[in-house]
């Protein structure tokens, strides 16, 4: 399989995004002498032609003082503002009226087809033979022709123009129950038994070699990310479907192709034209809009497709750069520059059938010797068309305005209610804590007076307490008064002569023994000296008078002392 043993130069970003590892079948040695074969640096432009080239009107993107909306300016900051972009066109060659035309590549190129056929053109790739074909969903049926990279191109030119290349069978996978799946058709094609199968891709072989009879071929770009197949050695038209991938989980790769593959793809397709195609063969190639569907590569799908058509892009330039028949036509930049709203379909993938008009107008409008083939009514046709083109844009604002006033009002209803919900929510959490809050203060007032009652009882008892206690404090006083006089009295008996003469014993044993025997009344003076011992021991018995006017006198709490200090009211 020559067409799979393609040399392959290892994608810069590495291993991270598996882009093309260099394996035993990619060597960067071949594609290096197969690009340094047919290109080398490019032709220097003279300083004569820079000047002519300048002076081109449509060369400049701004001009200070200039009016963007200027329907028929040549600026690009005036032709941006307008809904279809226009871009200035050189043409390599003209179309003639007995032209034969074959599209190939993408689905965009099914869109060009059936722009062509609206002008009459003879367009080979357009066949009903495909009718027969069931297909799973809508698909139409010229979509199982679509080629989305440039390996499946190549291998599809192959098979059909070289009469050494074979449909590689092999490739064919048996799915199971009778089944058999064609990785270069569409996906939308239903399954069919081994012999249908085979027979269904030689329809779609001699369907693809009328492309020898046709003097313009159209080539459209579409992916840079492929599948292959390690069995069959060979690169797939699309993903493999998921009864394929189940039933031979280790069969397939997947790889994101670079600027080399692509570009040694477009050569080698260029060699099979020249030597099995039209003799003055012109082929026109564009990159498809359409962008990926989703991608594999692990980023985000729109870097990826920026990945993908950028370098599609630059391939295309670089092979129409290489060859005098080779002519890139921009409907890449038509449909990327104009007006989203008028180019895009609801998807934002699929480009509107006016669009693809304005595109094959213009191609016409440039390539044709006929001047388009009849000026006049395509004049009107154009002008009719803007018209329902504005129409279009038009209602399109007036539909997006009313769904987003729509989604406004419902948004504004919808805050309302939130609102309405959260004030409600918050007034009755307000009352709840009013109710709280005056149950506790009530609760708080009940239990201030009790604790003032209490209270009130307390004080009435201490003071009680407090009088009882300084009538004994008195009584205890009168009776020290008693005692010290008894300790008087006692001490006067027993100095009185009359004592002394009524005791004349205990007079002379006083006097004998001084310290043994009192002079006194002997149970007198027990109690008396009873009496200083335990006041001896009690000195706080000097300050009883004091004690006393204390108990007279006696300091406690009120009931304004108990209580907040500040107290707080709850307001709405």
């Amino acid at each position: 399989m020559e067409t799979d043993r393609i040399p392959s130069i290892c994608h810069p970003h590495g291993a991270k995004n598996r882009r093309s590892e260099c394996t035993d079948y990619q060597k960067f040695g071949a594609i290096t002498d197969v690009l340094s074969h047919h290109f080398q640096m490019s032709s220097p432009i003279t300083t004569a032609e820079v000047h002519r080239n300048f002076a081109n009107p449509c060369s400049r993107w701004h001009e200070k003082g200039a009016l963007p909306y200027e329907t028929d300016g040549k600026l690009a900051s005036q032709r941006l503002h307008q809904p279809l972009f226009t871009p200035t066109i050189t043409p390599g060659f003209k179309l003639r009226r007995k032209d034969k035309l074959f599209a190939i590549g993408s689905c965009f190129a099914r869109g060009i087809e059936l722009a062509l056929i609206k002008q009459k053109m003879d367009v080979l790739s357009r066949t009903t033979d495909f009718d027969s074909f069931p297909a799973v969903n809508d698909e139409m049926r010229l979509g199982f022709t679509n080629k989305y990279n440039t390996f499946s191109i190549y291998n599809e030119l192959r098979w059909a123009l070289d009469p050494a290349a074979e449909f590689p069978r092999e490739s064919l996978v048996d799915i199971g129950n009778g089944l058999f799946y064609d990785p270069h058709t569409n996906p939308a094609l239903q399954l069919a038994g081994l012999e249908e199968t085979i027979h269904r891709h030689e329809i779609i072989e001699s369907v693809t070699r009328r492309i020898a009879e046709c003097r313009v071929v159209i080539i459209t770009l579409g992916l840079a990310e492929v599948w292959r197949d390690k069995i069959a050695n060979i690169f797939l038209n699309h993903t493999p479907i998921p009864e394929a991938l189940r039933s031979h989980p280790d069969r397939y790769e997947f790889h994101i192709t670079n600027f080399a593959q692509n570009l040694s793809n477009l050569e080698r397709i260029h060699t099979l034209l020249s030597q099995f195609g039209h003799p003055d063969v012109q082929v026109v190639v564009t990159v498809s809009p359409v962008p990926l569907m989703a991608t594999f590569s692990g980023e985000d799908v729109v870097i990826a497709n920026t990945y993908s058509k950028s370098m599609l892009r630059t391939v295309a330039q670089e092979w129409a750069a290489a060859h005098k028949n080779v002519h890139y036509f921009p409907s890449y930049e038509i449909v990327q520059n104009s007006h989203r709203l008028v180019t895009w379909e609801e998807d934002l993938r699929h480009v509107r059938a006016e669009v693809a008009n304005h595109i094959m107008r213009l191609f016409l409008r440039h390539y044709s010797r006929e001047a388009a083939f009849d000026e006049p009514v395509q004049y009107v046709a154009t002008m009719d068309s803007e018209y329902h083109l504005a129409q279009q844009i038009i209602a399109t604002l007036q539909k997006e305005h009313a769904e987003l006033e729509t989604a406004y009002h419902t948004e504004l209803r919808r805050l309302q209610a939130e609102h309405a919900d959260l004030q409600t929510s918050y007034h009755t959490e307000l009352r709840r804590l009013q109710s709280e809050h005056a149950e506790l203060e009530t609760l708080y007032h009940t239990e201030l007076r009790r604790l003032q009652a209490e209270q009130a009882e307390l004080q009435a008892e201490n003071q009680r307490h407090a009088q009882d206690i300084a009538e004994m404090t008195k009584d205890t006083r009168k009776l020290l008064h008693l005692l010290d006089e008894v300790e008087s009295a006692a001490a006067r008996l027993r100095s009185s002569r009359r004592w002394k003469l009524a005791n004349p014993v205990t007079a002379i044993k006083a006097k004998l023994f001084p310290n043994k025997v009192s002079l006194g009344y002997g149970h007198l003076e027990k109690i008396v000296a009873s009496y200083l011992r335990w006041r001896a021991l009690r000195p706080e018995i000097a300050k009883i008078d004091d004690q006393i006017k204390m108990l007279a006198f006696p300091t406690t709490p009120t009931s304004s002392d108990i209580g907040p200090k500040n107290p707080t009211t709850v307001t709405d």
